[in-house]
């Protein structure tokens, strides 16, 4: 059996857990990855009976939801650029990070824009920004979120600091200086955790 990092993946299929955490970049909550095409991260519904996931085909990345059999597959959002989807505990709101305060642009740019929260009604509409660009410090890259238990709040992890890094004959991202924040869902209120100024903080659900 594949290794979980949350009880909530408990009754997901291993063969599914599985090819998703495979084809999952390491690592790519908290990098700009060069153009590639595939699963770029997901998330499963608390029902144990949905996957929201990032699909990312040589360049434009899309949002998707897909019952467990793989059926029912539909486009949840194509304007955003998306990363980084999670449910909310009842599984009627998704949350998901971009890089774009309003509709993505092809070519992404040479040097990405601070990245925004953005939450939604798991069906694709009511999409609002619920963070990002001046709410948080420095330059906010809001890198990962998940919900509270009580679906209230939400819990993310921002970076204040990005610089270009190079490996590999390859160009990314890496974001620095990384504290957690807590979020009300309307986006009335935002209190900063912790102090740590951490170089990683991943894994949050």
């Amino acid at each position: 059996m594949p290794w979980r990092p949350s009880p909530v993946y408990k009754h997901v299929p291993d063969f599914v857990y599985a090819l998703l955490a495979l084809l999952t970049p390491v690592g790519c909550s908290l990098r700009a990855e060069p153009v590639v095409t595939g699963i770029h991260s997901f998330s499963i519904s608390p029902s144990d009976q949905q996957i929201v996931f990032a699909y990312d085909n040589n360049g434009k990345r899309l949002l998707y939801l897909v019952e467990l059999d793989g059926t029912g597959v539909k486009v949840v959002d194509d304007s955003h650029d998306p990363l980084n989807p999670a449910f909310s505990p009842d599984g009627t709101k998704i949350l998901f990070s971009s890089w774009y305060p309003e509709k993505y642009q092809h070519p992404r740019p040479t040097r990405p824009q601070p990245m925004s929260l953005f939450i939604m009604n798991s069906d694709g509409t009511n999409v609002e920004r619920l963070a990002g660009r001046g709410q948080l410090p420095g330059e906010g890259h809001i890198v990962e979120a998940v919900f509270a238990p009580d679906g209230m709040t939400v819990y993310c992890a921002s970076a204040s600091r990005m610089s270009q890094e190079r490996s590999f004959g390859t160009s990314f991202w890496s974001f620095f200086d990384v504290d957690l924040y807590a979020i009300s869902i309307d986006g009335s209120t935002l209190k900063q955790l912790t102090q740590l100024k951490a170089y990683l903080i991943t894994s949050l659900s």
